[in-house]
């Protein structure tokens, strides 16, 4: 660039060298510097002295050296370029450079706070995500190095009896309780829009479910549903005057219920108020025009309300179907995988594979098993969620 050649030569630096600065060299060849050699240089000289231009922060305003080498080698020579070769005036000159200098430090900020949630990403989700990687192509078990086996393990418990129970028992519970949440949480997002008394009491009252730890809250289920001392049961025999209660833990089928049930209702809140805030985004106008058109309740959510909750939707369902194709606490503390494997997921699973029995090899392989097709389902919605919001 010809102002960095003009300004360098005036001080006998290459180019190059230039480049290599460091700050106490750049100071020191503004000292050197000839002024007087060009008029519309010397109303910068008290500026490269202290560097203080008007409204500039100074080099203490900058987090790291990097940035204010930046500021040395870079914007104050731009600066003084701007003027000399005829495109800006010094005012002009001297507002681009605070913008720049600003942008500098937000920039630099960014990383500065984004740094803690790369460190758990790395540490705390990255490393174990590798090491499992690993351990799921090896015959690794407690207190035995083992070998490289490939992909073994998971040829194994494709064959395996009981591994495809639980695949089948993944399905029904994911499916199952996302269409649940789904269905109810919407149904709860447009009721409460409507209410205009009491909303925000109202809207803090659904949330508890999600916001109460899911231990505590699957104990109280399990207290609830316990043959032994069951309130649901007392209510079905002596207020309701039924012969018997409901087998809630022991017979298989009921036993996936009553899991279900319990996800689905911590799980509603997220949607309720997920779907209510995509709900009064919507612009009011679309609905005046289609009151004005004469269109019924059901015709305005179809045409209207579904097509720009999309990205919401689609959102909230993947992040529903991730936490809940996960989900441990309820089935570990309710069921414990029963009875007879009737309510185990992978994550109960490969808990019981690989710490229970200290088979980590193969508690690692169930629960890596879903992931390439989680990876390309994620994939897909969010590609899907982009292109919805390019085209509202």
């Amino acid at each position: 660039m010809v102002y960095r050649k003009d300004y360098a030569a005036q001080v006998g630096y290459s180019v190059e060298k230039m480049n290599r600065l460091t700050v106490e060299e750049f100071l020191d060849m503004a000292k050197k510097l000839d002024w007087s050699a060009n008029p519309a240089l010397s109303a910068y000289e008290p500026a490269s002295e202290n560097l203080f231009p008007i409204g500039w922060p100074g080099p203490d305003a900058f987090p790291t050296k990097a940035s204010v080498r930046a500021q040395l080698l870079y914007i104050l020579p731009i600066m003084f370029s701007k003027v000399v070769v005829g495109e800006s005036t010094p005012d002009q000159a001297i507002a681009w450079a605070e913008n720049e200098l600003r942008r500098l430090v937000e920039e630099e900020v960014a990383y500065i706070m984004i740094a803690p949630a790369v460190f758990i990403i790395f540490f705390l989700i990255g490393y174990p995500f590798v090491y499992s990687i690993f351990l799921s192509l090896t015959n690794t078990s407690v207190g035995r190095t083992g070998s490289f086996v490939g992909l073994l393990n998971f040829a194994r418990l494709l064959k395996n009896t009981i591994f495809q129970r639980v695949l089948i028992n993944s399905g029904i519970f994911t499916v199952g309780s996302v269409t649940a949440k789904f269905v109810i949480g919407l149904a709860v997002a447009l009721l409460i829009e409507k209410v205009t008394k009491g909303s925000k009491f109202i809207r803090g009252t659904v949330l508890l479910p999600w916001v109460v730890p899911t231990s505590l809250s699957a104990l109280a289920w399990w207290w609830m549903f316990n043959p032994n001392f069951s309130v649901l049961n007392w209510i079905i025999t002596c207020v309701i005057k039924l012969s018997s209660g409901v087998p809630w833990l022991s017979d298989a089928k009921m036993a996936m219920f009553s899991v279900i049930l319990v996800h689905v209702w911590s799980g509603v809140p997220f949607f309720a108020i997920s779907l209510l805030a995509g709900l009064v985004s919507i612009n009011r106008e679309y609905y005046e025009v289609a009151d004005t058109e004469g269109a019924r309740e059901w015709q305005k959510f179809l045409y209207i309300t579904l097509p720009l909750l999309k990205p919401v939707i689609a959102i909230v369902l993947l992040f529903s179907t991730l936490m809940t194709i996960s989900e441990f606490n309820i089935i570990y503390i309710i069921t414990g995988g029963g009875p007879r494997y009737s309510t185990h997921l992978l994550a109960t699973l490969a808990y019981q594979e690989g710490i229970a029995t200290g088979n980590l090899s193969r508690g690692a392989a169930i629960s890596l098993f879903l992931f390439p097709i989680l990876f390309v389902a994620s994939y897909l919605q969010i590609k899907t969620v982009r292109e919805n919001v390019r085209r509202f």
